[in-house]
């Protein structure tokens, strides 16, 4: 079944994409009609893209939160008291290795380096001399 349309020239309706049967006068081109509607498309999409970026996404595609008494790693800590719930021999009271750079403890730091492998003492400079100008 085809749609009938008003013609702009005499009002009268006739099938879409055809000459009107009243009065003669040939139909707008088919881009004149779909370039405001993917205008349209376009600003919707660009400010749906801004409110998203200001206000964040809407709720339906934002991540539960999780539980603070989960234990995902299974270390018998919760998520809540676990500095990184997804290593399980990261939890406080766990043994920290000194020097690697990870807080296994979850005291907030790693382990302090041996000795042996520390920074040595900066040596003590003289301090320098400031000549003073010619002729004084």
């Amino acid at each position: 079944m085809q749609n009938l349309e008003p013609c702009v020239g005499c009002g009268g309706f006739g099938p879409s994409d055809t000459t009107c049967p009243h009065c003669g006068i040939e139909p707008e081109p088919r881009t004149h009609r779909i370039a405001p509607r993917l205008l349209q498309v376009a600003i919707g999409g660009s400010l749906a893209m801004t409110l998203m970026a200001c206000y964040g996404a809407p709720h339906a595609y934002m991540p539960e939160p999780r539980d603070p008494n989960a234990d995902q790693d299974g270390d018998g800590f919760p998520m809540r008291e676990d500095c990184d719930d997804l290593s399980a021999s990261t939890h406080p009271g766990a043994a920290d290795t000194e020097g690697d750079g990870i807080d296994s403890d979850c005291d907030g730091s790693d382990a302090q380096r041996p000795q042996e492998f520390a920074e040595p003492p900066p040596e003590e400079k003289q301090p320098l001399e400031v000549a003073s100008p010619p002729g004084e």
